[in-house]
């Protein structure tokens, strides 16, 4: 084979790849990873793109050939992946393959001036490290959490609010009323059928404990009703499948404990896998107006 031929089989089996390749996991770390992959991917594809196309009057024309081609075919993938289980068309996979063809192929073209290839390289690097920045964050955190654990949620790192989703709600890292460290997790819950906070980034394994337990301080002279719901892997989404406890906040802190036995025993038809733990929420129902806590210490005991 030529190596035309050789750049277009390579090419297919890489695009192949990321269509094929799809991981069941819910790890953070493991999805940005995937997410980092498309930029290191399509960079490949541009420049095997780049081989193949052959001469252009200019080395830019080339080079936006390719990048245009890779492109057309980043969003290929993408309506291909409509159709698939599962998977969904993604602008963020778009923008990384675009990212990545972008800094491949001005990394590694040649320039007349000697200046302005090292001024391209160093932009190219720039560019492949800022992509990777998800990740980095996500497998800090995950670093983090499992060195502090059974503390799953201090807020004594900068970045782990990120691993809090939220719906309807604020959250942001403060210095007031911290249980335990300097910082505690300031949550506002705002008006509305439903204000949520969740965390999906926990370590699954439970097993071995017996209390799941959170601080949080109530300021003001009014009580707030929250919900606390715990739910494992097997979930079926149906209300009567997890675990769910109202718990009355009352002004100033409130020490919450929560057994892991009831947890355990929450779904009607089975046991709850204490060894899979997937998501704890915190949420309030029917707010008029906002209502703002502050979370800490989030452990097992």
């Amino acid at each position: 084979m030529d190596r035309k031929t050789i750049s277009g089989t390579i090419v297919f089996l890489l695009v192949a790849f990321v269509l094929l390749f799809n991981p069941d996991t819910d790890s953070r770390t493991a999805v940005e990873l995937l997410n980092y992959g498309h930029v290191l991917v399509f960079g490949l594809v541009a420049l095997l793109i780049y081989q193949i196309i052959g001469s252009f009057k200019t080395s830019r024309s080339r080079r936006l050939a390719a990048w245009l081609i890779t492109m057309a075919i980043g969003f290929m993938v993408e309506l291909f992946q409509l159709g698939m289980e599962g998977r969904y068309f993604e602008l963020d996979d778009l923008l990384n393959d675009g990212i990545g063809a972008l800094a491949f192929l001005a990394f590694f073209s040649e320039y007349e001036k000697r200046h302005t290839e090292w001024i391209m390289r160093i932009i190219s690097v720039a560019l492949l490290l800022a992509a990777g920045i998800p990740f980095y964050t996500a497998l800090t955190n995950e670093i983090n959490y499992r060195l502090r654990f059974p503390v799953m949620s201090s807020f004594e790192s900068i970045s782990e609010t990120s691993s809090w989703a939220v719906d309807n709600a604020g959250m942001k890292r403060s210095k007031e009323h911290a249980a335990k460290g300097l910082y505690s997790g300031m949550v506002t819950f705002l008006p509305g059928k439903y204000s949520t906070l969740c965390n999906e980034e926990l370590i699954e394994n439970w097993a071995g404990y017996k209390i799941v337990a959170m601080d949080i301080y109530l300021p003001g002279e009014k009580g707030l009703k929250i919900t606390v719901r715990i739910n494992d892997r097997k979930h079926n989404q149906n209300y009567n499948d997890r675990f769910n406890q109202k718990i009355g906040l009352v002004p100033g802190w409130n020490h919450i404990r929560i057994s892991l036995e009831d947890i355990e025993k929450s779904p009607v038809d089975r046991l709850m896998d204490m060894s899979a733990i997937k998501k704890i929420c915190i949420f309030a129902s029917g707010l008029t107006e906002p209502h703002t806590v502050y979370l800490d210490n989030l452990r097992l005991e």
